[in-house]
């Protein structure tokens, strides 16, 4: 008898006043759509159920998300935006309230950050491929950088999503000693899963790191989309 396919659900974390960019990031537009979509259509995907969670400007946010399922016809359902009364305290704060919403039968929860909008599909399809072949709580995808000049070689750069076992999520809801969801995740057994995909290590912080994500979509994203079609 086959196993039963397992059911995964996302947070993407979309609470922050994006005091860095000097305008509110959810907005911000590449190949003409904002980020926060960017972020949701790579996931909802994957996932039975998208949690945003909002903090600041969240009138403006519901207004993205509401346009969002008009356009694509999708179910209000699959993808819910709670608020995080409690935004200030940072993005462990919003991973916990959009844990708090997770269902109890969802096997595994990815939890992205808003400003990471160029996560490849395959990336999902990897860590998914990992959580079900292998016992370990948490998946952390990984990227090789090659560099050059004097420090020439290689090394593994770490980024987004992350996907964990329904099991550690109380863990971290009720984790009260660290501040920054990587220090309570370093805790749990681990599996780093090698992906190509750059994309996984693009946030936006600042308009520099915006002109490196729309060269990044333009060269490769854009390319994929038109061959598909």
């Amino acid at each position: 008898m086959n196993e039963a396919k397992k059911k995964f659900e996302g947070i993407i974390t979309a609470a922050g006043s994006s005091i860095r960019m000097n305008r509110w990031k959810p907005e911000v537009k590449i190949n003409g759509i904002p980020i926060i979509i960017h972020s949701i259509n790579s996931m909802i995907r994957f996932c039975d159920k998208v949690i945003v969670v909002g903090g600041f400007n969240y009138s403006e946010l519901q207004k993205l998300i509401e346009n969002y399922l008009l356009s694509t016809s999708g179910r209000k359902e699959n993808i819910r935006l709670i608020k995080n009364k409690n935004f200030i305290n940072g993005m462990l704060s919003s991973v916990k309230c959009g844990l708090s919403f997770v269902s109890e039968n969802t096997d595994g929860v990815f939890t992205l950050p808003g400003d990471m909008p160029l996560v490849g599909e395959n990336t999902y399809s990897k860590l998914i491929y990992e959580f079900e072949d292998n016992n370990y709580d948490v998946f952390l995808p990984g990227v090789i950088i090659h560099s050059q000049g004097e420090n020439k070689g290689q090394k593994i750069k770490k980024g987004h999503p992350v996907l964990i076992r329904q099991q550690i999520v109380k863990k971290i809801i009720d984790n009260e000693q660290e501040i920054i969801l990587r220090d309570i995740l370093k805790k749990q057994k681990q599996k780093l899963c090698i992906v190509e995909d750059e994309g996984i290590c693009l946030d936006i912080d600042n308009k520099t790191d915006l002109i490196k994500a729309n060269s990044y979509f333009n060269k490769y994203l854009l390319k994929k989309e038109t061959a598909s079609d």
